[in-house]
């Protein structure tokens, strides 16, 4: 049988973001498939010569790759479009009837590929789905599938009907537990320090701001401590400089650039520390939850959307204070208190758990246990 070109469009790659990782993935795996060919087009420019597929890519600024779709789509013969990211960046392709007149507009109201979405769930609308924008998105999609089972619930509430979810892989022989006094040394510590690890992007959905202030208060009890953060930038949304310094942690905070470091350097750094926390208003998943816990370190996170269903200890969920609706999309995203994310901190350090049992709570989602439900949802939709 002739294999089905695949078009996967999300990030490129061949960058380091969650969103790029799952594309990766995918890609890679689609590409050990005969009954596929694969192709990517990825939000940022860069490529790489080691992905035997095809790379198509787009700058950041030019929206999420209405200008590039169709060359894409046409020079690989795309018969499927699988799209990787929030259902508001893909309005446009879903519902071309809203496009101003032009070339783009008649091309995607003549759709003659089938269009799957795996959706990236983070957060529900006032009504338990998604809101009407999004939700109108997810109207024109052939064949949605989400993260996550909160996520299938939103899309459930969205659709009214059943909708499937399947989780990320994590590859377990990378994301290891390593040599945890060999790497603080490098950082200068000792096993007298306590390290707490933090690893978010910059932008608004992850809370620094409670990271800061929780940091902060544990500082008065904890001697010896020490916060590791792993961000793309130090100055977006947030300014973590003016964070370190407004709460007083310039000499306990360890800044890491995560966008340069390869995953088995960041499994060392994750084994350097006591615990993780991703105090977040909200995940599709929470690939620093897995990570963390691939490398035998808890972590602790807010108890709202996918990344919950990652954590095997209740007591490793905060728990939020209130609610509160975020941006035009209307999104009911949590309230935490640096409080509640301190009591929760120090429970974990008093009740210590073993490598072992972080490291068998993410086993299922090693890839090679993973990858045959990936390839049998796949294949179904070429039947």
């Amino acid at each position: 049988m002739k294999p089905t070109p695949i078009l996967l469009l999300s990030d490129s790659p061949a960058i380091r973001s969650g969103l790029a990782k799952i594309t990766r993935h995918l890609a890679d795996l689609l590409s050990k498939m005969p009954e596929f060919r694969v192709g990517t087009l990825g939000r940022g420019l860069a490529t790489s010569s080691h992905f035997p597929w095809p790379q198509y890519t787009y700058p950041e600024d030019s929206n999420w790759g209405q200008e590039h779709v169709r060359a894409a789509i046409e020079d690989l013969q795309a018969e499927v479009v699988l799209t990787i990211m929030d259902a508001s960046r893909i309005h446009w392709l879903t519902r071309p009837q809203y496009l101003p007149g032009g070339d783009l507009r008649t091309y995607l109201l003549q759709r003659r590929f089938k269009l799957w979405s795996y959706v990236p769930v983070d957060h529900m609308g006032p009504n338990g789905g998604l809101s009407s924008f999004c939700a109108d998105a997810i109207q024109g999609v052939d064949r949605p599938l989400a993260y996550s089972m909160f996520g299938a619930e939103v899309l459930r509430n969205t659709l009214q009907r059943e909708v499937e979810w399947i989780p990320h892989g994590c590859n377990l022989d990378t994301f290891q537990p390593r040599d945890r006094t060999a790497t603080r040394a490098g950082f200068q510590l000792n096993d007298t320090h306590t390290v707490i690890g933090t690893v978010m992007t910059n932008q608004v959905r992850k809370d620094w701001g409670c990271a800061a202030a929780t940091i902060a208060q544990l500082k008065k009890t904890i001697p010896n401590l020490q916060w590791w953060i792993c961000i793309d930038e130090m100055v977006r949304y947030w300014d973590l400089h003016a964070l370190i310094v407004d709460y007083g942690l310039e000499k306990i905070a360890l800044p890491l650039f995560g966008m340069n470091s390869t995953d088995t350097m960041m499994s060392y750094y994750y084994s350097m520390c006591d615990l993780t926390i991703l105090p977040t208003l909200g995940e599709g998943f929470g690939y620093p939850v897995v990570e963390s816990l691939a490398c035998g370190v808890p972590c602790i996170t807010t108890n709202y959307a996918g990344s919950v269903e990652l954590v095997p200890r209740k007591e490793w969920l905060v728990e939020p204070a209130a609610w509160r609706i975020d941006s035009q999309y209307n999104c009911v995203r949590p309230v935490t208190r640096p409080e509640d994310w301190v009591t929760a901190i120090q429970t974990a350090l008093a009740s210590p758990a073993s490598a072992e049992e972080c490291r068998e709570s993410v086993r299922f989602l090693d890839w090679p246990n993973l990858a045959p439900v990936w390839q049998k949802w796949l294949l179904e939709g070429l039947k």
